[in-house]
């Protein structure tokens, strides 16, 4: 059934998005040229030398009864590609993913990490640790405790729903991780604003009064602001441990022990619907 409408199903992509290009060009900004490229020999000379996709492994912690670490498992149906691979990855406990987190960052090799970032952490300061919501205080008793992460994922309270590019790592003495960050997005500096400001005020004039222009900059500057000034995520080791499910990380991180296990173990396939396999609805 799923081959009988592949056809029909790109006519009705086709019809709202567009045909997508056998080629597009590029426009090289630092260098002041353009290049065309198809997406094949994009990813063959803008990302294959220097971004190995071969070397990348994916492990996972799913602590239920019914999981085993050391084993290797796969979700079924999640391939977005016809005869494509499956999600799959390698279930270990959270202190091994942790320690290649550690080792990887500290190396300068980002990590691709899946996780559950609830309604009660959404907050503006851009810290996920369990201790940022001090509910015993507040209502006399312990909040939130009754269910360990196990049993969270068996009645559906927690699931993957978020990635992030984790690029930072804090040690302690011993060298253990403390917390782990994002990237921060780089603010402009003055210089570059009040030209772009400038520039968006002199446009202005030429259409609308003085009034009206200043009051276009300064909206545009405020958005600017906002835009600029990206907060970085930090992430303490202990809400990892219970919001944290799957990493994508470089292979030279990654013990010897578990790599043979990526290798040699079989996989055993999950439905589509299992928790683990919820960050592809």
């Amino acid at each position: 059934m799923v081959e009988s409408m592949i056809a029909e199903l790109y006519k009705v992509i086709n019809i709202c998005l567009g045909t997508p290009p056998t080629s597009f060009t590029l426009n090289l900004k630092d260098e002041e040229q353009e290049a065309r490229f198809s997406p094949r020999t994009f990813y063959e000379r803008m990302i294959a030398p220097h971004f190995a996709l071969d070397a990348r492994v994916s492990l996972g912690h799913d602590p239920r009864p019914s999981a085993s670490y050391g084993r290797n498992y796969c979700i079924a149906h999640s391939s977005n590609m016809m005869s494509g691979l499956l999600q799959s990855y390698n279930n270990q406990p959270m202190d091994v993913l942790l320690e290649v987190m550690a080792k990887s960052l500290a190396a300068g090799s980002a990590v691709w990490l899946a996780c559950d970032i609830q309604r009660i952490f959404k907050n503006n300061d851009g810290v996920l640790s369990l201790k940022t919501h001090n509910f015993e205080q507040v209502f006399g008793m312990p909040v939130g405790t009754a269910l360990d992460k196990a049993d969270r994922m068996l009645f559906r309270a927690t699931s993957r729903n978020t990635s992030l590019l984790v690029t930072e790592v804090s040690l302690d003495a011993l060298h253990q991780p403390l917390k782990f960050g994002t990237a921060r997005k780089t603010a402009k500096t003055n210089a570059v604003k009040n030209t772009e400001s400038e520039e968006s005020i002199k446009d202005a004039v030429d259409t609308v009064d003085k009034t009206k222009a200043k009051t276009k900059a300064a909206k545009a500057d405020a958005a600017k602001r906002k835009t600029s000034m990206g907060q970085a995520t930090v992430l303490h080791v202990d809400w990892l441990r219970e919001y944290a499910f799957e990493i994508v990380v470089d292979a030279r991180f990654v013990p010897p022990g578990v790599m043979q296990a990526l290798r040699d173990e079989p996989s055993e396939e999950l439905p589509i619907w299992d928790p683990m396999g919820a960050l592809l609805s």
